[in-house]
């Protein structure tokens, strides 16, 4: 084993934002900001960088992701700095030379990024492994995760999930805000992160290929910068309630509905769940009750997906087989879900995704669909027949990216893209670059309000658009009452009862307010790193929708109370007295009723004139 010296290289007359120091015993590698005792990020000398060779090859029709080999010692030869950067340079396993820098934006202290590059001309790695260290403890984001609150002592693992577990996601997105206020983000997706108490994170990553390099990053800003929402424009008619109905029941449920929206009841469209809408592509029925929606000015939503069923007509036409994901034998590959067989479309094949997108335009946007749930991007095989340059990994994520790319081409291809609205069940990085929101079903457990909430926070902490959640549950009031101060509001069934009615009244009533916060990007602002402490509380479960309406959801209530801490500016309860003023950090312990949140509102905002004109609504 070749000995490596460590050398420390700082040129004369140049300024850095940054400085390195090398702990007494030789053990540590501590980068901090010149002038300032805050560690920004440690190595371990010993133990901070490894490598592994895992088979990933479904040539076999096989996927395994066990390590066959792992490569150890990353020796350092040098720590040099140049510019506003510095790099250590050093040989992994005697074989493997690697280079790490360390990168600040000239213009801003808070915004670093470290660059990892491996080299390998022989391919004959597949995995890095990266160990830090940060000032930082606790962990929120992750994706769309709704099992997971705080990463602290868990693992994110960063696969789109084909199937909803404990710890996976069908949203990944290694992007993680911390109680000291910033933000770090692992690229590429493709990786699993673990975290301790004490700050110390290990990743392992399938990075980037570049000519005879392995590449990956890692970057650091403050919070409000790194998860800052997208500014989108959402059609008007998302405001106010989706109902949820199916094929079998539609006709039925249409009459309800128009007499519904006749009694001033703001319906705003209607989900037909059926699993497979291409099966019902030839119904006269369908099209006359989506007529019949129409005109009474509710628009029609369905699920939809790039699976086909094996039977459908479609598939008649021999010459759309080649358009099918394919397995190793060349042959269409069956997915079965539900107890059924379906094939998937090659969404990679540039010709299969436009034979698809025209596929959108005849069978949903000419029958009169105003939007869709885009499902089951999340199924790409892992063993699938893939393109050269992808991993099975890469390809099983970035599916899901190309799917959403080609929803939103269709809109806006055919001038929809500020009328319709597809919803997204799954993602990986990129994604944001095209869904406008995204949509989860809840657990069916005891703690699927919790669920639902961590899934809402973790969102935008990791800096994606709005999400529609709906409860399995049909008989939540409280989850309606939540809806309410929420930008979308999905209802269970066809029939509003009373209690539902009125919250529905109230989420309209604030529709131009919800339009506002999702174009300036403020739709959802998490107080969990504002407002932590050590002490497990109800404040990390606040959040702020745009600037002016506070949510405290009663998680961890006891004897009908709940303890809320206000962020800055002066509040008011909105189920609650008008003389009751609360201020910046004041902590106040609130009563609450089971079918309904704990509510504020900014007091002297438009929010607050708008609930004073309205008092009937909000009175118990």
């Amino acid at each position: 084993m070749r000995k490596a010296a460590l050398l420390l290289f700082l040129f004369s007359g140049i300024t850095c934002l940054a400085q390195v120091t090398v702990s007494k015993n030789n053990s540590q590698i501590h980068f901090k900001l010149e002038n300032d005792t805050t560690v920004l990020l440690s190595l371990d000398k010993s133990n901070f960088l490894s490598a592994q060779h895992v088979n990933t090859q479904a040539a076999q029709n096989i996927f395994e992701t066990k390590p066959q080999k792992t490569f150890l010692n990353a020796e350092i030869d040098s720590i040099y700095q140049f510019d506003n950067s510095y790099f250590l340079t050093g040989i992994l396993a005697d074989k493997f030379p690697f280079e790490v820098g360390f990168f600040f934006d000239e213009k801003v202290t808070h915004k670093y990024w470290i660059s990892i590059k491996v080299e390998d001309a022989e391919t004959k790695l597949s995995t890095l492994q990266f160990r830090f260290k940060i000032d930082a403890k606790h962990f929120w984001g992750g994706g769309l995760q709704s099992s997971i609150s705080d990463f602290s002592r868990k693992e994110f693992v960063g696969t789109v999930s084909s199937f909803d577990t404990s710890i996976q996601t069908q949203l990944p997105i290694p992007k993680f805000c911390t109680e000291k206020d910033f933000c770090f983000e692992l690229k590429p997706v493709e990786c699993t992160v673990k975290f301790d108490t004490s700050g110390i994170i290990e990743t392992s990553i399938f990075p980037y290929r570049k000519d005879d390099y392995w590449l990956f990053n890692i970057e650091f800003d403050k919070s409000s910068l790194m998860n800052q929402q997208p500014l989108n424009s959402l059609p008007d008619w998302v405001h106010g309630a989706i109902l949820k109905t199916d094929f079998k029941h539609l006709k039925k449920h249409v009459n309800n509905i128009l007499k519904q929206k006749q009694n001033d009841l703001p319906i705003s469209a209607v989900l037909i769940t059926d699993f497979s809408i291409l099966n019902l592509r030839n119904s006269t029925i369908l099209r006359e009750n989506i007529k019949q929606l129409n005109k009474a000015r509710i628009k029609a939503i369905c699920n939809f997906s790039p699976l086909i069923e094996v039977r459908n007509t479609i598939l008649q036409d021999s010459t759309k087989l080649q358009y099918l994901v394919q397995n190793y034998l060349g042959e269409p590959y069956k997915i079965e879900l539900k107890n059924q067989k379906f094939f998937m479309v090659d969404l990679f094949n540039p010709e299969a995704a436009e034979w698809y997108k025209q596929l959108i335009k005849t069978e949903l946007l000419n029958i009169g669909f105003s939007g869709w749930i885009a499902n089951h991007g999340n199924l790409f095989p892992y063993n699938a027949k893939i393109s050269e340059g992808f991993t099975p990994q890469t390809a099983h994520n970035f599916y899901t990216v190309i799917w959403a790319r080609i929803n939103r081409e269709v809109l806006q291809e055919n001038g929809l893209d500020d009328s319709c609205l597809v919803f997204h069940t799954s993602g990986s990085a990129g994604i944001e670059r095209y869904a406008k929101a995204f949509t989860t079903s809840s657990s069916t457990t005891k703690n699927e309000l919790q669920h639902s909430i961590n899934a809402i926070l973790s969102t935008a902490n990791s800096g994606l658009a709005p999400i529609l959640l709906y409860f399995n549950s049909p008989k939540n009031d409280y989850w309606n009452a939540l809806q309410s101060f929420l930008p979308f509001y999905f209802v269970n069934h066809a029939t509003l009862k009373k209690h539902t009615s009125r919250f529905l009244k109230i989420h309209y009533l604030l529709k131009d307010y919800f339009k506002e916060s999702v174009e300036n990007g403020s739709n959802i602002k998490p107080l969990n790193s504002l407002f932590f402490q050590e002490i497990d509380s109800n404040f990390k479960y606040e959040f702020l929708v745009g600037n002016d309406l506070l949510v405290a959801p009663h998680i961890n209530a006891v004897n009908s109370k709940t303890s809320v801490k206000f962020p800055e500016g002066n509040w008011r309860n909105v189920f609650g007295s008008n003389s009751q003023q609360f201020t910046t950090n004041q902590i106040v312990d609130i009563k609450f009723k089971s079918n309904a949140p704990a509510i504020f509102i900014r007091i002297g905002s438009t929010l607050d004139s708008l609930e004073s004109n309205n008092k009937e609504l909000f009175i118990e």
